[in-house]
C-alpha cells in the first residue's frame, strides 16, 4: 500500500525555501510568491504512488501553476494504482464472478465450422 502524504512542518517549509533560493522547484526559475495563500505547493519529486517517500529530499516547493500539469498528468496512473490496491481491476471482477458462478464465457464470432490445418472446412450440424 502507498504511503500517506504527510504535510510539511514550518521548519521543513523554511528549509526548502532556503535550499531552493526561493525559486520554483520545477526549474522555471520563477520566484516563489508567498503573498497569497495556495500560490505555493509542496510536490513530491518521486510520487508516493510510484514508490517515493515523504522525506525532505523527495520534496520541493512549486508554484501552483507549475504543479497543476504535473498533478493532472499523474492522475491516471494514481487511479490505476488505487484500483489495484483495492482489488477493483477487471481481472479481479472476472475472478469474483467466476467464483460466484455468474461467469459467462466469451461468445465466439459465429463461425459454425472448424478449419483443418490443410485449409479444409468441416461444418458442424
Amino acid at each position: 500500500m502507498t504511503e500517506k502524504r504527510r504535510p510539511l512542518t514550518r521548519r521543513e517549509f523554511g528549509f526548502l525555501i532556503i535550499k531552493q533560493d526561493c525559486l520554483c522547484g520545477c526549474g522555471c526559475k520563477q520566484r516563489l510568491d508567498f503573498t497569497k495563500p495556495k500560490l505555493v505547493t509542496d510536490e513530491h519529486l518521486n510520487s508516493l504512488f510510484s514508490g517515493g517517500k515523504n522525506e525532505l529530499e523527495n520534496r520541493a516547493l512549486w508554484l501552483s501553476e507549475c504543479s497543476k500539469p504535473k498533478t493532472s498528468a499523474e492522475a491516471p496512473d494514481r487511479a490505476k494504482v488505487r484500483r489495484i490496491e483495492q482489488g477493483k481491476t477487471q481481472a479481479d471482477r472476472r475472478a469474483q464472478k467466476k467464483a460466484e458462478g455468474k461467469h459467462r464465457p466469451i461468445a465466439g464470432r459465429g463461425f459454425a465450422g472448424s478449419r483443418k490445418f490443410n485449409g479444409e472446412v468441416t461444418w458442424k450440424t
